[in-house]
């Protein structure tokens, strides 16, 4: 084939390509702009530009290989309709020497493909919900602004005037948001309302460690209503767990390269979920030792002494027969007897029914310290000015301010997980929660093998798809060359759209773990446009 005519052939395809490529990314960028504003995110005008400018490469994946179709049809159809094949042929040039610049753009077009889909998109879907979600600030207060709720777990959080500070000495965080005139509501599962809450003031403290966001929520002077029971109480304090916001870079295969899936197959606490269960796991593994060193030194001395964080003197003694769960117990299941003492002086004695201890984690105090709560209980107040005591009861009182000796040497969050695992299983007792978490942790981390697995097979079949599409349009437009190219193009495109379904069905059913036919289902695809390539030029070949 003359080199003459196989560049003019590609010069013409990669110029309708890369036309047709840039119309269409443009209309698809924008309409990935539209899910984050439908979805409510507050972004300025400056953000979405970043958006749509961002969306523009993860869209590639789709629009090059239609890009690529469209461009070989309207190429070759014109020149068939000038009768320029029909000079090439009068010059002895086959069809599959017409086909040489095509077939090679199209293994240039793969190798983009594998590039692009290996490489550069999986950062681009990071970068686009990182642009979303990487303020939680600037979120949050535009939010609250805007008379709009902040929701933070299963609480929606409604106020009056937001306050942004940075850096507060008194903790860890990297900011925080005072929220003046709260009302919150704590929501169940199916999105009911079981618990209003209502503050003159809340502060929502922003924590960030490696590349996950923390939030904790603290309330204070609270009235709390609880739908369930109708009861309405005062508390001093109302402080919700943290919850964790991962790092879309880290919490979704999508956002992966190759590089880093193939590392996550041997390393896959680096993955956010994973990191999140190991941590739990963690936790869970220290707050075994603590009981069962609680249990041990209450079976010894039949009782325990916490000592108080924030006042020097004052120290808590708790008398019981052991702790289960956190919760103490005698084992004739009478009232649990807690004893304030400040100094050499008895101050106050607590009767509760029901005394739960926990540990707050770590990450969110400058020291450590544990959450004593006590339910139903008799309050005995002693003065040194007055011979009787005075007596009340209270519906639950909260220590959140105390700590003890018994801390974990180790820094097991922070040890590998296979160490972390072995540890859990080589437990002599039983313990469903950290059994439920490591039973967790292994569907999870087969799961994300079959994942990694899923993902990468579906960029390379998706790269495949796009070299076909580029070989059937040139085919159907040379063979019906007395058709209109869109039909022609209809033609090539009826087949691609069942081609990315069946990638995709391939893919789910890989995630789900049936990898043999999945594999299957997600090359049938591509099967069939190379059949169809074939029975067609086949039939060009003939006539």
């Amino acid at each position: 084939m003359p080199l003459l005519l196989f560049r003019y052939i590609l010069r013409d395809l990669f110029r309708v390509v890369m036309l047709t490529t840039a119309v269409l990314v443009s209309v698809i960028a924008f309409g990935a702009a539209i899910r984050p504003l439908a979805e409510d995110q507050i972004l300025g005008p400056g953000k979405i530009a970043v958006y749509i400018i961002l969306a523009t490469v993860p869209m590639l994946q789709f629009a090059l290989p239609f890009a690529a179709g469209f461009a070989s049809t309207i190429t070759f159809h014109r020149m068939t309709s000038d009768n320029e094949f029909v000079a090439i042929a009068a010059s002895g040039i086959s069809y599959r020497k017409v086909l040489f610049p095509v077939i090679l753009l199209g293994l240039i077009l793969t190798g983009v493909m594998v590039f692009l889909t290996q490489s550069m998109i999986p950062k681009f879907w990071g970068f686009m919900e990182a642009a979303i979600t990487r303020d939680v600030t600037e979120i949050f207060q535009r939010k609250i602004d805007n008379g709009q709720p902040v929701a933070i777990g299963k609480m929606l959080i409604y106020a009056d005037k937001i306050i942004p500070m940075k850096n507060p000495s008194d903790t860890g965080a990297q900011s925080r948001l005072i929220l003046i005139g709260v009302v919150a509501a704590e929501l169940d599962d199916e999105g009911r309302m079981v618990t209003d809450i209502t503050a003159p003031q809340a502060a929502i403290d922003i924590y960030r460690r490696q590349d996950t966001t923390y939030i904790k929520l603290l309330m204070t002077d609270t009235v709390v209503y609880k739908k369930d029971t109708g009861e309405l109480m005062r508390m001093k304090i109302v402080e919700p767990d943290a919850v964790a916001i991962p790092s879309v870079m880290r919490s979704q295969a999508r956002t992966m390269t190759r590089r880093q899936l193939l590392d996550l197959r041997t390393h896959p606490e680096g993955y956010a979920n994973i990191q999140t269960l190991k941590v739990n796991l963690a936790d869970a593994l220290i707050d075994d030792e603590i009981w069962s060193e609680i249990n041990r030194r209450l079976r010894n001395s039949g009782r325990i002494i916490f000592r108080d964080t924030v006042i020097p003197d004052r120290r808590y003694v708790i008398t019981a027969d052991g702790i289960k769960d956190g919760r103490f117990h005698f084992s004739d299941d009478r009232s649990i007897e807690l004893v304030q003492e400040d100094g050499y002086f008895t101050s106050r004695r607590y009767l509760g029914n029901h005394v739960t201890l926990r540990r707050i984690p770590e990450m969110f105090t400058s020291t450590p310290r544990f959450e004593l709560l006590l339910f139903d209980v008799e309050v005995t107040v002693f003065s040194p000015s007055d011979d009787e005591p005075a007596t009340n009861f209270r519906k639950r009182i909260t220590l959140n301010t105390i700590s003890i000796d018994i801390i974990a040497s180790e820094k097991l969050a922070e040890m590998p997980l296979k160490s972390v695992l072995e540890r859990a299983r080589s437990r002599h007792q039983e313990n469903q929660s950290i059994d439920s978490i490591v039973h967790e942790l292994d569907v999870t981390m087969q799961r994300l093998q079959w994942e990694i697995s899923a993902r990468l097979l579906k960029r390379y079949a998706l790269s495949v798809t796009a070299a076909l599409l580029l070989v059937l349009g040139s085919v159907l437009a040379m063979w019906l060359k007395q058709s209109q190219p869109l039909i022609i193009y209809l033609l090539a495109f009826m087949p691609s759209v069942l081609d990315l379904i069946l990638i995709s069905g391939g893919e789910q059913m890989m995630r789900d773990g049936n990898i043999t036919i999945g594999k299957i289902v997600m090359w049938t695809g591509n099967t069939i446009l190379l059949g169809i390539i074939f029975i067609t030029f086949k039939r060009l070949a003939r006539h």
